[in-house]
């Protein structure tokens, strides 16, 4: 029965096991907010994984067609962050308030912006400085 135990606590279901047992009482052990480590018990839900017949199909997908989904997601990444840059460029202008938390970088300093306008900021912290 050892043997049988041992090979399970070492196998893929017993670390999972193992994970979503220990995970909340480990949590609120090193000190986290016990709202916060309930959050932990969402690895319960990896025990159903391995009992759903439509999962395997999926990680049977997954494994064989890795190289080309692999792509879509490098491109898709891509295509997120050059939209993020976009948005940013065009919404600066807008939205000063919003984006004078950034901290923009006059002579090699990077100090906090008070004002939205960055330009009079930088020459006004030159002249002060």
């Amino acid at each position: 029965m050892t043997q049988r135990g041992l090979a399970y606590v070492i196998s893929g279901r017993g670390l999972v096991d193992a994970v979503a047992a220990a995970a909340v009482p480990l949590a609120i052990i090193l000190g986290a907010e016990p709202r916060t480590a309930w959050l932990l018990g969402v690895f319960w839900m990896l025990k159903v994984v391995p009992g759903i017949p439509g999962l395997r199909q999926l990680r049977r997908v997954l494994v064989q067609e890795s190289g080309p989904l692999l792509s879509v997601l490098v491109i898709f990444l891509m295509v997120l962050f050059l939209a993020s840059v976009a948005v940013h460029y065009l919404e600066r202008g807008v939205q000063p308030v919003a984006f004078a938390a950034y901290r923009p970088r006059c002579g090699g300093r990077s100090q906090p912006s008070p004002r939205p306008d960055m330009a009079t900021w930088c020459r006004s912290r030159r002249s002060a400085g």
